[in-house]
């Protein structure tokens, strides 16, 4: 803990630093920031404060100089209304691995470019919406959230944030706003149809495809004397195998999506399988009757 100076005496301490403009106090079992004081370091324009013991951000009002804030691997949870309400300066604001579970009360931040909060435990994606009161962010870290794996989760940021660049290290291109423009603007999909309709043919073609059952069985070429089957159907199309005692494919017909895929599935070799497997029981069976007679 920094103790503050007397106020009739020699200025000492953090109050001789009032010229300070950089401060690195991370990794020292920091547990609160007013015990800092630095209110009295008035012209403060780097703190890192990260690999500390903070589990609340107070203690920043007027460092109005302020221009980058570091608090990662701290133990905040959440912030509070006046956290950063006073640091009007702030362009660089850290708060990876945290705990943090939501985005409220990021306000009070008008020239903010950069946002590192990945790490925590940021799940929905309605949180996104509250970053639409930093008009200047460019790069924004939200990687190892639970939202970052949701399906909107970069078409909702584009579209909140016209100003960023770069989501999780990943630049975002003028294809990709074009692309997140058709997703939430149905004119701007039905104009695009017929100026240029081969920018929808991602959004028409690509369907999921999920696989609930398969017969091993079937495809592992198991199956007896004349046996006959259907392929499970596959996005609506049918394989159909006839086979011999030896458990040869005798005829394939293979046609999913109405295109043909010559040996889709794996053929066994001759003499191999259930039919020699039951030839060679039905051998064995015929010599125990022979003996079985004779005696």
């Amino acid at each position: 803990m920094i103790t503050p100076p007397p106020s009739n005496g020699p200025r000492m301490g953090v109050a001789s630093l009032g010229a300070l403009e950089v401060l690195q106090l991370g990794f020292n079992q920091i547990v609160d920031i007013p015990s800092l004081f630095l209110h009295r370091l008035p012209n403060l324009k780097v703190l890192h404060l990260q690999g500390n013991e903070i589990t609340r951000v107070e203690g920043l009002n007027e460092m109005y100089q302020l221009r980058e804030l570091n608090l990662d691997r701290n133990k905040i949870r959440a912030l509070d209304a006046q956290s950063l309400a006073s640091l009007s300066s702030l362009l660089e604001l850290r708060l990876e691995e945290n705990g943090l579970r939501t985005l409220d009360h990021l306000v009070g931040l008008p020239r903010l470019t950069t946002l590192a909060a990945g790490s925590n435990r940021i799940s929905e994606v309605s949180d996104l919406d509250k970053l639409e009161v930093m008009p200047c962010l460019q790069h924004l870290t939200l990687a190892n959230n639970a939202v970052a794996r949701k399906q909107l989760y970069r078409p909702a940021l584009v579209r909140r944030l016209p100003s960023l660049r770069l989501i999780d290290s990943r630049e975002v291109t003028l294809e990709e706003r074009e692309r997140v423009e058709i997703i939430y603007n149905p004119d701007a999909r039905a104009n695009l149809a017929i100026t240029d309709p081969t920018m929808l043919r991602g959004f028409a073609a690509k369907v999921p495809l999920k696989v609930i059952s398969m017969n091993f069985e079937l495809m592992g070429g198991l199956g007896g004397a004349g046996d006959t089957r259907t392929a499970p159907s596959l996005g609506g199309a049918t394989a159909r195998v006839d086979r011999n005692v030896h458990g040869d494919s005798g005829h394939t017909e293979w046609h999913p999506l109405s295109g043909g895929h010559e040996g889709f599935f794996h053929q066994p070799q001759r003499g191999k399988g259930i039919g020699r497997f039951m030839s060679g029981r039905g051998t064995s069976g015929g010599s125990a009757d022979r003996r079985s007679h004779n005696r």
